[in-house]
């Protein structure tokens, strides 16, 4: 709610949501709990990234202050000097996993604080933490968007699980969808590359002149219904 009174304010100039920012954020010192122990689901650690936002816009120090309330200390730093914090915890069984959006959204919280403080500290984080994530936290999952919230992937043995339990973050997927046409096509300066099969066209202006490319297909229509037909009944 912050980030979006935030952006309320930041593109529309409007005072009102101002107020409702000043009135969230009084609740919020007053009531949220700030023992910072890492347990799902209060994800407090993520929320520094808009309070910063709304000091940069505002220049009102209560965003600021608070917003250093909620910087997740241990994993920042632990990232910060290249250190791997899950692995000596996991294996100490005192969490049995890690929530990966979350984690990886402080990040963005961390950014911000950057932002504003200009501390190296902040900038080692984002690095180190982004060579970390991409050095050892990638992996194939077969899913995309929703659905994916019971995957455990360990040394010890990967899991996948469906759920049809409507989680907070699935509120975003119409939005990931309507970005379906910016993946469709990719091209750098010579060529043009097909990402997606899907219906659609596209002009390019190529090294030789403008190129028009049309793709007809019912695929995945088409491939899931003859893979249907060829399984025994």
């Amino acid at each position: 709610m912050v980030g979006g009174l935030v952006d309320v304010y930041d593109y529309i100039g409007s005072d009102e949501a101002l107020g409702y920012l000043q009135k969230i954020t009084d609740w919020a010192e007053k009531h949220l709990d700030r023992s910072n122990e890492y347990a799902l689901p209060s994800e407090w650690y993520t929320l520094s990234e808009n309070l910063y936002r709304a000091y940069e816009l505002t220049g009102d120090e209560r965003y600021r202050e608070f917003a250093k309330v909620w910087e997740y200390d241990r994993f920042w730093n632990a990232l910060g000097r290249g250190s791997d914090l899950f692995r000596p915890l996991v294996h100490a069984n005192k969490h049995p996993s890690y929530h990966a959006y979350s984690h990886v959204n402080s990040l963005s919280s961390a950014a911000m604080a950057y932002g504003v403080s200009g501390q190296q500290k902040y900038l080692d984080t984002i690095v180190r933490g982004y060579q970390f994530l991409k050095e050892t936290q990638l992996y194939a999952t077969g899913g995309y968007g929703m659905i994916m919230y019971g995957s455990s992937y360990n040394l010890y043995g990967a899991q996948k699980s469906l759920s049809t339990v409507w989680f907070c973050c699935q509120g975003s997927l119409p939005q990931t969808v309507a970005d379906y046409h910016n993946l469709i096509y990719f091209h750098d300066d010579e060529n043009l590359y097909v990402n997606l099969f899907a219906p659609s066209a596209v002009d390019w202006q190529g090294p030789g002149g403008k190129v028009r490319i049309v793709q007809e297909t019912r695929f995945p229509d088409t491939f899931l219904r003859s893979l249907c037909s060829a399984v025994p009944s």
